[in-house]
């Protein structure tokens, strides 16, 4: 058998869902295609509507009290404007957009604490018995194909598999990710995995609807802003809202425009891909 062969069954293995899930992650056959023709020859990976464009409608989700959000910034530079400003729109789009209420977002940022792997999960065991939560992260990361991380001040830094496990133990039915640091496609895909991994005490998969969304893929940095930006704005443009058309702008309706607008700036080459990513679980 030829290895264009063996790389077509690999890849419809990849792409096969099993029972229990619905999985869209073209990261794993990006890692794939990079791993067989070499780390220089990057292939952008196909981006595929999700069956679920949005697990939860911010008017007809769970009450106030059980929305929660987490905002990570991670950068060594404690006075970089641009991540200072970042995780001040976010903490905004967050109130607006998913009606989490005052007092209900958690701000870890180093121009306001030293953040810490300790701090991360002290501060995630407080969004424990939430049934919504909404994740930023921002800073650094790292490109490790094993275990992609959230560069910290100080280490230990986190992995992408224990920052996931910190909310899939709780009581959330739908995570939103949103990765805005450099190879954060990796980590983005990563969390997926766990959330594939991922069992409740008694053994069953948790019931948990994910989105992950990443500002580049798992081999390319970032600037911040670059597709930031353009995807809070997209959420207050209604032409945005066309996929399908239902009164309001999905997380998926808002990457796409976001995305075009960075696919106009960045080559695949030079900027990389942001990445859209879903899972489904089911009991």
């Amino acid at each position: 058998m030829t290895a264009r062969a063996l790389l077509s069954i690999s890849l419809l293995a990849l792409a096969a869902p099993t029972a229990a899930w619905a999985i869209d992650d073209p990261i794993s056959v990006t890692e794939l295609l990079n791993h067989y023709y070499g780390r220089n020859r990057y292939i952008p990976p196909a981006q595929v509507a999700p069956a679920q464009a949005s697990p939860v409608e911010p008017e007809d989700g769970p009450p106030a009290r059980e929305r929660w959000g987490l905002i990570v910034n991670g950068d060594v530079e404690a006075s970089s404007p641009t991540h200072i400003a970042n995780t001040e729109k976010v903490l905004a789009f967050m109130k607006n957009y998913y009606r989490i209420p005052e007092g209900h977002v958690v701000m870890l940022s180093v121009h306001k604490t030293t953040v810490t792997k300790d701090l991360i999960v002290k501060e995630a065991a407080r969004l424990k018995d939430a049934k919504m939560l909404v994740l930023y992260t921002t800073g650094h990361g790292d490109d490790r194909d094993d275990q992609s991380e959230l560069i910290l001040p100080e280490k230990p830094w986190i992995t992408a598999d224990e920052f996931a496990r910190l909310f899939l133990v709780g009581k959330a039915a739908s995570i939103v990710y949103l990765g805005d640091q450099c190879y954060s496609g990796g980590f983005a895909s990563a969390m997926i995995r766990s959330l594939k991994r991922m069992k409740d005490p008694e053994g069953k998969r948790r019931a948990v609807d994910m989105i992950a969304i990443s500002a580049t893929d798992f081999c390319h940095v970032t600037y911040c802003q670059n597709f930031l930006l353009p995807y809070l704005d997209a959420f207050k443009d209604p032409a945005n809202d066309n996929d399908p058309k239902d009164g309001r702008v999905s997380e998926w309706e808002a990457f796409k425009a976001a995305r075009d607008k960075y696919a106009k700036a960045f080559s695949p080459e030079d900027g990389g891909v942001p990445q859209y990513l879903t899972a489904h679980g089911r009991p």
